[in-house]
């Protein structure tokens, strides 16, 4: 995931709000043309509860945020609370994948920050209740009475409040199972703030005197931890933006045919992988099935099953036609699916498969058959006019080279899904597409988003359920 081939993880913090630390894939970590300012207020004006992950988009923008919030102990903040947000922000929609590896990286990361922030918190608190103890309450209000400036007199109800506050904050605190805290957020480098500072208390003490209370660096806040969790940043970055480094979005044969902006391509392992099928497969029986190729395609970009069948002698064969036409349908992954071999026709499976048949039988009960014994298809065929292109008979030197057109051919279909993809549904149907074609979007759009147009493509899939079969020689 990329922004102008720059990828950030910030951490904020609720001063102004103002960015705490930047990371960037940049060297410099330089944010060109990027107003962090404004986008440390949008972080943190989002209303969400401590160790919540959210994702967040800004429409102004364009920029899509994964945010990580958080609060720390601070005997000088309001509540004796600081809000935190560690967020990790792109120009592309982040992926579960993104998401599940950004939590994982930041809780871990977090942990001792947390754990280290809570005992020196505490520490904090001790001291101050102790020196509070130690204090003859009643000179000092004696002194705040008698004295002539004024002004002073509500500084007296100010620290009464901020002890009364403490003691009762200690309380809440030290009722947490200690050994559930260590489960959850372990020591680790921590020394354990066991050493008592009455000095800093005092300190502490003397600011509440002010009218506003000024803040400590967060740094201080969790002195062993805080480096290392800055310098652990760059591998929260690094999970993330590895895994926004895909060759496509969707490939058909292992050539990627629809990409996301700005993504990069792995050309060379591509030609590597076609020379490697080149020297594995000799036979060419696909490129002599191209009279009836689209209503072949049609049932594998609905995703639906297709069946090759064939007798024991014709394995070979169809298992060379399986393996070609399982990796044609555009998917998710680059990784080339290995072809199916099934002989009991009661335990069919999905996808595209072979199939065991005897020259003499006849495979009934699957609607989408190629039959290599008598050289026939079986389907609902293709009535649309998107591969229309298909349609035509044309001569190819090899099966690779009518993959390789294949791949191109869809490429061009996935500039539709693109233009569908920022269209309602309402308006698709205006387009007076056929229900073959409308199958055909759909399936890609749900490949790229499942929760989203899944319920889509099973209405369109069950509206053409009762369109009859025919069978046609190849």
């Amino acid at each position: 995931m990329t922004m102008r081939s720059r990828t950030h993880l910030w951490v904020n913090r609720l001063i102004g709000p103002r960015p705490l630390t930047i990371v960037s894939s940049d060297p410099n970590n330089e944010l060109p043309g990027v107003d962090i300012n404004s986008l440390a207020v949008w972080l943190m004006s989002s209303e969400t509860a401590p160790t919540t992950v959210v994702v967040l988009d800004n429409n102004q923008t364009g920029i899509s945020a994964i945010a990580y919030y958080f609060t720390i102990y601070d005997i000088r903040a309001r509540a004796f609370q600081r809000p935190l947000c560690v967020a990790f922000l792109s120009s592309d929609r982040p992926t579960k994948d993104h998401l599940r590896a950004f939590e994982e990286n930041v809780i871990n990361c977090l942990a001792p920050v947390i754990s280290c922030n809570r005992r020196f918190f505490l520490r904090s608190v001790a001291d101050i209740v102790k020196l509070s103890d130690s204090m003859d309450l009643s000179t000092i209000q004696q002194y705040y009475t008698l004295n002539s400036d004024g002004t002073k007199v509500p500084d007296m109800n100010r620290l009464t409040n901020v002890l009364e506050q403490t003691r009762i904050l200690k309380s809440r605190v030290l009722a947490v199972d200690d050994s559930e805290f260590n489960r959850q957020w372990p020591q680790s480098k921590c020394v354990g703030h066991e050493v008592e500072n009455l000095e800093d208390a005092e300190e502490i003490l003397r600011s509440f005197r002010s009218a506003s209370v000024p803040l400590q660096p967060v740094e201080t806040l969790a002195p062993c931890a805080f480096v290392d969790f800055k310098e652990s940043l760059r591998t929260i970055l690094t999970a993330c933006t590895k895994l926004g480094q895909r060759s496509g979005v969707l490939f058909s044969s292992g050539t990627p045919i629809m990409k996301l902006p700005r993504t990069e391509t792995s050309l060379q392992n591509y030609a590597e992988k076609s020379q490697e099928e080149n020297n594995k497969s000799n036979d060419e029986t696909l490129r002599l099935m191209t009279t009836h190729l689209a209503d072949i395609i049609y049932p594998i970009l609905c995703g639906d099953d297709l069946v090759v069948c064939g007798s024991e002698q014709r394995k070979k064969t169809v298992m060379d036609v399986v393996e070609k036409l399982c990796n044609i349908a555009p998917a998710v992954s680059g990784n080339l699916e290995k072809a199916r071999w099934l002989t009991d026709r009661l335990c069919v499976e999905r996808g595209v498969f072979g199939l065991k048949c005897a020259k003499g039988d006849a495979v009934k009960s699957l609607r989408n058959v190629v039959d290599m014994n008598r050289c026939v298809l079986k389907g609902t065929g293709y009535d649309g006019s998107l591969l229309i292109g298909l349609t035509k008979r044309r001569r190819f030197p090899s099966d690779q080279a009518l993959l390789a057109f294949l791949a191109a051919y869809f490429t061009d279909l996935c500039s539709l899904a693109y233009v569908a993809r920022n269209l309602p549904h309402q308006k698709l149907n205006n387009e007076h597409l056929s229900k073959s074609d409308e199958r055909i979007i759909l399936s890609f759009l749900a490949k790229l988003d499942f929760i989203k147009y899944h319920a889509l493509k099973t209405d369109c899939d069950i509206a053409c359920i009762e369109k009859p079969c025919k069978i046609v020689n190849l």
